[in-house]
């Protein structure tokens, strides 16, 4: 199926706060690419900055508090 014409997206908010959302839902998933461990941003370990992002998505999204515990 082919579409052709001018296609026009409609924003909740401003294209920033969409870019903003964008760049937030990102920052979970990207990160601890590589099979390398000491790699700084993409080493096989999960950043620190990925697990403050997911817990404030939880609890901010789910209102789940997650406590820190020792493993």
């Amino acid at each position: 199926m082919a579409i052709s014409g001018l296609q026009v997206f409609n924003f909740c908010e401003s294209a920033v706060d969409e870019i903003e959302s964008l760049f937030n839902t990102l920052k979970m998933f990207i990160g601890g690419l590589s099979d390398h461990p000491d790699w700084p941003i993409i080493g096989s370990h999960v950043p620190e900055y990925m697990e403050k992002a997911n817990v404030k998505f939880i609890k901010e999204g789910l209102g789940i508090d997650l406590v820190a515990r020792e493993t």
